[in-house]
């Protein structure tokens, strides 16, 4: 451009220092533009003449910052794991409420940085501070009584579900004024006991708008282990519990801080509760309540009944249990007959001579249950086994949604959010497995790169809204067209890319040509106008490259897209060695 660099990137100084540093190499550069984080790797390499004279660099700026947010977001879903097991661990292992509730403060603080944070306990109409974290005074925070009307904690304790404040001085402005120590933005966590609040756990900056929705999620999970501790010390002060109940009450906990899937969960669940009752029939279920409906996680225990796996909530015993979010204990044949014919049920699999359950709640959501039940035995169950029984339901409810919390985080973590496709980064490691396996079993694969044509210009004149729709639209009709074991993702703004595993080079062009004709007939109403747009696609195989890495593949089909746009867009372009 026949300028110094220094001027051309006057904005950005970061890069600058980077250029002119003697050696050479690869480095990263954050900058922030417009409060929006980029990262970039710089590789740069010395242009040397005949007599091996530096003449300048050659210099490439790779945008990494998908990259790095997403081994970030990996990281910081490790972090919330581990900080959660350690938690959970004290709790299992100690009965010190007050060195299990610090602890717990201080692992949300590695995790949500905050300025204050107390644990309340509600009495009547008042809570009551009993443990604190980042208050100037701590003595004039603990034991102090505070009214809960008019307050953020009124607001939360009425919808019973945590609540985010961004300016409490303005929302707030009387309990802003008599705070002890100030605080602009808020976090009121409720901790439950079964259905009632025990207390609550509550987080303050001295930012406005610092909070955010994912960490009232992953404080809500504090706030369950913190419930757990005082639910726990409650119940140690007026039970003296044999040993062997509070041995399962700690693998339970374990287990409900333990990241694993589902099934792994439901089987370590039924596991414990098989300590104390011998009975073969067990299970773990969930509930879905957009279709009223309800599904066994695992059938191992029933496996010989052929019993099925989804049910409506109209169904047997436990179907009630799932609705009415209510526990039941029905210790005869008899009792279970008379309760089926009252509420006007049909039996599910064997009818039981005893049977119990109880559903799984957070938040006042029944997100599942556990039923036991026994074919032989009348009375099988006592008083004793039910309690232990309800407390185990009640700890699993809390494991069982911290497991979908961190499934939601991983999910989060390899998934655009526009689309519901994988994001680049996880596109990039899917695709990657494909192309080694396809390697070691001597077949290919093919790639399609496709850019939607002139999107900034429509952008630019129907509006973002119309933009997301247009993307959302395109990617319904590849998903359409696309076999189960074809992968898609966005790798950029408008920019996607397909792989197709055990698939020519003529097939994938074939694809690529269906796609194209299918998203030309697209029409999205605006304003009773009708939007059209068209996309480019490039085809490449993995046999058109020598070392058969994913980088190449990528390259070569890049080059295919560009010739496609060069070619007049709306086209598909094969790339030619």
């Amino acid at each position: 451009m026949g300028q110094p660099i220094q001027t051309i990137l006057s904005n950005w100084p970061e890069f600058n220092s980077h250029f002119f540093m003697s050696e050479t190499g690869q480095n990263e550069v954050e900058l922030c533009v417009e409060d929006q984080r980029y990262v970039f790797e710089i590789q740069k390499k010395s242009l040397e003449n005949r007599d091996s004279k530096s003449q300048g660099w050659l210099v490439f700026l790779f945008d990494i910052t998908d990259r790095v947010q997403i081994v970030e977001a990996e990281i910081r879903n490790r972090q919330i794991a581990q900080s959660l097991h350690e938690v959970a661990m004290v709790v299992n292992s100690t009965l010190d409420t007050q060195k299990t509730l610090n602890l717990a403060l201080e692992q949300i603080g590695k995790i949500i940085p905050y300025d204050i944070a107390n644990i309340s306990i509600l009495y009547g109409d008042k809570r009551v501070i009993e443990f604190q974290r980042g208050y100037k005074d701590p003595q004039a925070i603990i034991g102090l009584s505070v009214p809960v009307e008019n307050s953020p904690h009124q607001q939360a304790l009425i919808h019973r579900h945590p609540l985010m404040y961004s300016d409490l001085q303005n929302d707030f402005s009387s309990y802003h004024e008599q705070m002890v120590t100030k605080a602009n933005s808020m976090l009121c966590i409720p901790m439950y006991a079964k259905d009632d609040i025990l207390g609550f756990l509550t987080l303050g900056s001295e930012k406005k708008n610092y909070f955010t929705n994912e960490d009232i999620s992953i404080a809500d999970a504090y706030a369950s282990q913190v419930a757990v501790s005082l639910q726990n010390s409650r119940l140690y002060a007026q039970v003296n519990r044999r040993l062997e109940e509070q041995s399962i009450m700690n693998e339970i906990i374990r287990i409900g801080s333990s990241r694993m899937g589902k099934l792994e969960f439901a089987r370590a669940i039924t596991d414990q509760i098989h300590r104390f009752i011998k009975t073969p029939g067990i299970l773990v279920l969930e509930n879905d309540p957009d279709e009223k409906s309800w599904y066994f996680i695992d059938l191992q225990d029933v496996q010989e009944h052929n019993i099925e796996s989804q049910y409506s909530y109209d169904d047997g015993l436990t179907g009630y249990i799932v609705q009415y979010g209510k526990p039941l204990l029905l210790q005869s044949a008899l009792e279970v007959e008379n309760f089926l014919i009252k509420n006007q049920r049909s039996n599910i699999g064997p009818f039981p001579k005893t049977f119990m359950g109880a559903p799984m709640i957070t938040k006042d959501r029944v997100i599942g249950a556990i039923v036991a039940h026994d074919l032989e035995n009348e009375r099988a169950y006592d008083e004793e086994d039910f309690k232990l029984f309800l407390m185990i339901t009640s700890q699993a409810a809390i494991g069982f949604e911290n497991v979908r919390l961190i499934n939601q985080l991983e999910y989060l973590a390899r998934t655009d959010a526009l689309t519901g496709i994988y994001n680049r980064g996880h596109f990039h490691n899917v695709s990657r497995k494909i192309l080694n396996s396809v390697e070691e079993e001597k077949t290919q694969v093919s790639m399609i790169m496709m850019d939607v044509d002139l999107f900034k210009g429509l952008n630019d004149t129907h509006g973002h809204q119309i933009g997301d729709l247009v993307l959302q639209n395109t990617v319904e009709v590849c998903k359409s067209l696309l076999r189960d074991k074809d992968v898609i993702g966005r790798v950029g703004g408008e920019e996607f890319s397909i792989i197709l595993p055990e698939t020519t080079l003529e097939e994938a062009k074939k694809i690529a040509e269906r796609i194209r004709q299918a998203i030309a007939q697209i029409k999205i109403n605006n304003n009773g106008s009708s939007i059209q747009t068209t996309v480019s696609l490039g085809v490449a195989s993995s046999t058109q490259v020598d070392t058969g890495t994913m980088d190449d593949l990528i390259q070569i089909s890049d080059q295919a897209l560009y010739q496609a746009k060069a070619d007049g867009r709306n086209c598909v372009r094969v790339y030619n060695n």
